[in-house]
């Protein structure tokens, strides 16, 4: 972000990379957030408490500041923080990123099985992810490991 403020760039997102099926229609929202007069914070949050994006008009050091990074805490200690410094906060909807089993799941049956994750929200179609993926399920044992995990979470 500080890279994209040097060059003179009138805001600055940041995206996540792992949330391959999130919505285009979700950066565009983000841009045309952006472009409104006013300064604001754009923030994505993640099902798991963190943000699979964040946009800024201008260099806002403080909201980095004192977060608990890597925690379920991130995204609600962001929109605090905002409110801290005078910042209006535009939430976008809740979309997940692959970081565990359950997730990998999700993105399973997006992919292959025509499930949404939010209904509402048209799904980016992921096509290298879903290569990648067929790929490991045809040949690197992550079909039963899938199968493994979910067994495991039926267990509990």
């Amino acid at each position: 972000m500080e890279q994209l403020f040097d060059a003179d760039h009138e805001g600055a997102v940041v995206v996540n990379s792992d949330s391959p099926t999130l919505p285009t229609s979700l950066l565009v929202a983000t841009a045309q957030i952006l472009s409104r007069p006013g300064d604001c914070v754009v923030l994505g949050p993640s099902t798991d408490g963190g943000y699979y994006l964040l946009g800024v008009k201008a260099r806002h050091r403080r909201l980095f500041a004192d977060i608990t990074w890597s925690t379920e805490h991130v995204a609600r200690q962001t929109r605090d923080r905002a409110a801290q410094i005078g910042l209006p906060v535009y939430l976008l909807p809740a979309w997940y990123d692959v970081d565990d089993v359950n997730a990998l799941r999700i993105l399973h049956a997006e992919l292959f099985e025509s499930q949404a994750f939010e209904p509402g929200l048209v799904r980016y179609r992921a096509h290298h992810s879903q290569q990648l993926m067929r790929s490991l399920l045809l040949r690197g044992g992550l079909a039963s490991r899938l199968h493994d995990a979910a067994i495991g979470v039926a267990a509990e």
